[in-house]
């Protein structure tokens, strides 16, 4: 018979959880080289601590990137905990709003944030 997982196994691993899940299609922008490179990406499955990402087709992404929450104009330091492709799991090193960018990076991070709002 095949391994299956039980309805048991799965309600603990839920528990063991940090955070609670919040199931959510947002556009996001994985940002990484200093800003010399960046890509759509859809955020799926967000918590207090990290999310579930939706890759396009044939791209891979950095051990460590920026990610912008284009919905809410959140910009996240993420390091990758494991890969599915097109699919990864990042942890949130770091959370800045960028209206109140204050930093070289984060002024980057908003430029590319308020051109991306008016196409």
């Amino acid at each position: 018979m095949a391994n299956v997982a039980s309805y048991q196994d799965f309600q603990d691993h839920e528990n063991r959880r940090r955070a609670l899940r919040q199931r959510v299609i947002l556009g996001g922008k994985l940002v990484h080289s200093g800003g010399a490179f960046s890509m759509n990406v859809t955020l799926r499955n967000v918590t207090a601590f990290g999310a579930r990402l939706i890759l396009p087709t044939s791209t891979v992404a950095p051990d460590v990137f920026d990610l912008i929450d284009m919905k809410n104009g959140d910009a996240f330091q993420c390091r990758i905990v494991w890969r599915e492709y097109p699919q990864i799991g990042v942890v949130f090193e770091s959370r800045e709003r960028l209206e109140a960018a204050n930093t070289p990076r984060l002024a980057e991070l908003k430029a590319l944030w308020l051109t991306s709002l008016v196409r």
